[in-house]
């Protein structure tokens, strides 16, 4: 197997520097131009950090590309930050140090991000450190802050010293004062971009950006749609939508909302109806066609419930499959005729998977964070995918969905102002 001409020149890029944000689309084979760069650089001692639903597949993919012969231990966040493991780790000290997903250091006090960043974390130990991800910064220009102060700290102004500092130099804040829980708290609310030129530059300096569209143009295209239905037992969640509206400002802010927030409730209560809807939707579609169809939801509950409708036709996938069964399904889904549908928990399926097999997705609902969605999508539309793909948002008419809509298309256009032109 060989790399595509873009992805060796990424290689290369990544051989010839020791710091290296690799912002690039899903599917364009982050994890190719990762082990081809290794392949050349031929490291003594490699370590890639993942989510745990990753493992599996870099594992694979390290003996696909002929990596086996090199020393990699492939780990995840989780495991990586354990006390014992993390010693064992910086007393190994690796030559490079490979971040997937990168976006899931974006918190600057969540400890998998000090076991990295932190004084005396993995990243100050490894001569290299090579970061990869599509979504740096899913919610806002904040999010790039552990990235830039850890390993750019030298391309920020002087005064930019502190996440505050950071956070009030490349973003528009408002503190406001809010009840949560019985007490009075003080919250940031990001309502924009500040200093975008700049931000832009030292972006620019860090590394490279690759866009499917640019590298990719043989990859079908993806369209976004919404499939209206019509629900039942809405009665009911009248009231609650009310009283959730007031949690949008915060959503559109990347402030996590508490799980038990009205808001979250009418969100899986809205799921929940849209399922009944889609089992009926499924029925039809079901008997009219062969092609395979993949479902995703942020919920549990109404995706068991589409299952056990279609179960000898359906395999799902949930946080709590083990990683073992997570491949099997996949490849259940791959290459059974008589698997229909594959039914997925967002947050455990939107990375390290391909559903290659279907070109039409159904979501139940979305995450407020933009990216997540795209990465989601990214299952079906990446390499291998020969159809365009048809992504469809499941809605149900004068619900919550049309303002969920709206806070993701201003989220998504601030951080867009951010994109800057790659240097390779």
């Amino acid at each position: 197997m060989k790399p595509f001409p873009y992805q060796l020149r990424v290689a290369q890029h990544l051989v010839a520097n020791k710091r290296v944000m690799l912002d690039a689309d899903m599917g364009v084979g982050k994890t190719i131009m990762s082990l081809t760069a290794l392949k050349l650089l031929q490291p003594e001692r490699t370590l890639i950090l993942c989510p745990a639903v990753a493992v599996a597949n870099w594992n694979a993919e390290i003996k696909k590309w002929g990596c086996f012969h090199l020393s990699i231990r492939v780990l995840s966040y989780d495991k990586a930050r354990t006390t014992s493991t993390l010693s064992t780790l910086v007393e190994w000290r690796p030559e490079v140090l490979v971040l997937d997903e990168a976006h899931y250091l974006k918190n600057p006090e969540a400890k998998r991000t000090l076991a990295i960043y932190g004084k005396g974390g993995l990243a100050h130990v490894a001569k290299r450190v090579w970061l990869l991800s599509g979504t740096f910064a899913p919610n806002n220009a904040a999010e790039y802050y552990p990235h830039l102060h850890c390993l750019f700290s030298h391309l920020l102004p002087d005064k930019v010293e502190s996440y505050n500092a950071f956070l009030n130099y490349f973003c528009v804040v408002r503190h406001d004062r809010i009840q949560a829980r019985g007490r009075t708290i003080t919250i940031p609310r990001v309502l924009g971009n500040a200093n975008v030129a700049e931000m832009r530059d030292i972006l620019a300096q860090t590394g490279v950006r690759i866009r499917a569209s640019e590298v990719l143009p043989e990859l079908p295209k993806l369209t976004w749609a919404t499939l209206m239905l019509e629900g039942s037992n809405l009665k009911g969640l009248r009231e609650l939508t009310r009283e959730a509206e007031r949690y949008l400002e915060l959503v559109q802010q990347g402030i996590p909302i508490p799980p038990d927030s009205h808001l979250m409730q009418l969100r899986r209560l809205l799921s929940e109806a849209k399922a009944t809807a889609v089992i009926e939707w499924l029925h039809d579609y079901t008997q009219h066609t062969r092609k395979k169809l993949v479902i995703f939801s942020q919920h549990i509950n109404p995706l068991s419930k589409i299952h056990q409708a279609f179960s000898s036709s359906s395999c799902l996938l949930n946080g709590s499959t083990p990683s073992k069964k997570r491949g099997e399904l996949v490849t259940r889904f791959q290459n059974d005729p008589d698997c229909q549908l594959f039914l997925g928990q967002l947050i455990a399926c939107n990375t390290a998977i391909t559903l290659t097999a279907a070109s039409r997705i159904l979501f139940l609902d979305l995450s407020f964070v933009p990216g997540e969605n795209a990465q989601a999508a990214a299952r079906c539309h990446r390499v291998g995918q020969h159809q365009p793909v048809l992504a469809q948002v499941v809605t149900l008419p004068h619900s919550l969905d049309e303002k969920v809509a709206e806070v993701l298309v201003r989220k998504t256009q601030m951080l867009k102002e951010l994109e800057y032109a790659e240097p390779c």
